[in-house]
């Protein structure tokens, strides 16, 4: 069954994030990519320096870090949402390469308006044109620090980047990268926040390589 984007915003709502979590690093500036699966979310519960971040589970599904047992901002002591993301395979135009990604949450808001704007619809994924992504870290409105517009070039995948695709994607998915750290998090029964760990050790809520998750 065809999946919509219009679903994210659903999704979402099982973590308890609110829409202004947008986290990712993008170089500032201009940045090309072809987004190559339907985006996964993914949320992350951060508590501070030394202390590991824990993937959400979902408040379904027994998440222990929301309402009073979610870590509490530092400044006003409210309890913390989780930081929301888009987890996809895409095509990096820097270097040719395809890459998991995780996205900022608010590139959703640029793709269900280009899949509503004459001569950019698509239908599924892999996309049949690239996007250009403005990143703007400075900017104070969430829905502006990354401009999603599409290039008005339609072509299809190569055959090289098609099979660097299909291989990577055969090994782990983007559904089986999340549920994989949803499951580390799972076989922790301990209902306690994580342990402050020793060192000059941070765990930064912008960036998360997920070539660096050990799994």
């Amino acid at each position: 069954m065809q999946k919509n984007l219009q679903d994210l915003d659903a999704e979402i709502k099982k973590y308890g994030g609110d829409k202004k979590s947008d986290h990712f690093k993008f170089e500032k500036g201009v940045n090309k990519i072809r987004i190559l699966t339907f985006p996964t979310i993914i949320a992350t519960h951060f508590f501070g320096k030394k202390v590991p971040a824990v993937v959400c589970v979902g408040i379904d599904n027994g998440c222990k870090f929301h309402g009073e047992t979610a870590p509490k901002d530092e400044k006003t002591g409210d309890p913390k949402a989780p930081t929301l993301k888009l987890v996809s395979y895409i095509i990096d135009r820097k270097d040719g390469k395809v890459k998991l990604a995780e996205m900022p949450i608010s590139i959703r808001y640029g793709l269900q308006n280009l899949q509503n704007t004459e001569g950019f619809e698509f239908a599924d994924f892999p996309m049949n044109y690239d996007l250009q992504i403005i990143s703007d870290p400075d900017n104070k409105d969430p829905k502006s620090k990354y401009i999603t517009t599409g290039i008005p070039k339609m072509f299809p995948l190569t055959e090289e980047e098609q099979k660097s695709f299909e291989e990577l994607n055969s090994k782990i998915t983007p559904e089986q990268y999340v549920q994989k750290r949803k499951d580390k998090v799972s076989a922790n029964t301990s209902n306690q926040m994580p342990t402050e760990l020793g060192g000059d050790i941070d765990y930064p809520e912008e960036e998360i390589d997920p070539n660096d998750i050990p799994f």
